[in-house]
């Protein structure tokens, strides 16, 4: 199909339903959502690792905090009521690969075959496997270290953030009684949560292939090949699967919606990215993963076109920066990031109407 217009950017096989925030009556998909999540974690890194046990405790404080803030509703989940659902998700990620991704596939099968194939050779296959653990590693401290950072910024400027958040449409949510210590914390989980999910593909990558120090070289220049490739369709592929998870009723809440969902600041910010749906990203979509790099390269605000959400969340737009310069960044990052406050009470009216 031709990828240049409508016809494959906003090609839906089911119902068109448009969302942008949970509510109660989503809590059975979201509680299984939640589930997959963890058993994601936990197949990814082994029952004992560190990722594992945080990441189960950050699913249950999740599913916890989706309690106390919408309240829960059971009903036949709709993953049940619409199962075929699932097999259009699949369609769609399978539609939307690039050539890149499959060149890099192509990469990383062609150094393990030469590796197996000069068994003899000094590849030095362990050392690269520490090499590229202790990066991996590097990697998520580093960020999580600047995360926490901010997230203390945060606390210290607790009543500026309800303030911030009471002028726009957050404040259906954000209220003077509202728990806003909570609040931030909830978003410094989603956000850690997050990182350990959206890592598990490059963590796999590591721990279950092969790398030569032979054909380091080679292989940095390939990628960089391969990556320049990916760089010149990353825009749209990402358009594609962010509108996607805006109109499908259960991308949203299975993939999407975790990022929509807690207060819209740098703490939450893994590359607009929930749970599970940045671990398929960077299973089956981007091939940042399989070049065994970290994480993906921020975007081009040109695609969003200021539809649903902000180029990239914005890590390093956290809460200690000056008070002036923070209203003004917090703030244009909400109007971006949030529907008005009608859009979203015509929302609750539709649905309301379609339940009945």
């Amino acid at each position: 199909m031709n990828r240049t217009g409508p016809a494959f950017y906003h090609q839906l096989f089911g119902d068109k339903k448009p969302k942008a925030v949970y509510y109660k009556r989503d809590f059975p998909d979201y509680a299984l959502m939640i589930v997959i999540s963890a058993v994601v974690v936990v197949l990814a890194y082994g029952p004992r690792h560190i990722f594992s046990i945080a990441g189960v405790a950050l699913c249950v404080f999740e599913l916890a905090m989706f309690i106390v803030r919408h309240g829960f509703e059971l009903r036949v989940p709709l993953i049940l009521r619409r199962p075929q659902d699932v097999l259009y998700m699949v369609l769609y990620k399978l539609g939307n690969l690039r050539p890149a991704y499959f060149l890099a596939i192509g990469v990383l099968l062609l150094e393990n075959f030469l590796i197996g194939a000069t068994p003899a050779w000094p590849h030095r296959v362990e050392l690269m496997r520490r090499i590229f653990l202790g990066l991996f590693y590097l990697h998520f401290i580093g960020l999580t270290l600047f995360r926490t950072a901010s997230l203390v910024d945060h606390f210290a400027k607790k009543e500026l953030v309800r303030e911030v958040l009471m002028q726009t449409p957050w404040q259906r949510v954000i209220k003077h009684d509202t728990n806003v210590v909570l609040e931030i914390l909830h978003a410094y989980s989603t956000g850690v949560l997050t990182h350990i999910i959206v890592l598990a593909p490059w963590y796999l990558v590591i721990t279950h292939s092969s790398f030569s120090l032979v054909f380091l070289a080679a292989t940095c220049v390939l990628n960089v090949m391969v990556y320049g490739r990916w760089l010149k369709v990353v825009n749209s592929w990402f358009y594609r699967d962010h509108w996607l998870g805006h109109n499908s009723e259960l991308e949203f809440i299975f993939l999407h919606g975790p990022h929509h969902d807690a207060i819209p600041s740098g703490l939450i910010a893994v590359g607009e990215n929930g749970f599970l749906e940045g671990f398929l990203r960077f299973a089956i979509g981007s091939p940042v993963a399989l070049h065994n790099r970290g994480e993906e390269r921020p975007r081009r605000p040109s695609v969003h076109s200021g539809n649903f959400s902000s180029n990239l969340q914005g890590l390093y737009g956290g809460l200690s920066a000056s008070d002036a310069s923070l209203r003004t960044d917090y703030s244009v990052q909400l109007r971006i990031q949030v529907r008005p406050a009608s859009h979203h009470r015509r929302k609750e009216k539709g649905d309301r109407q379609d339940q009945a």
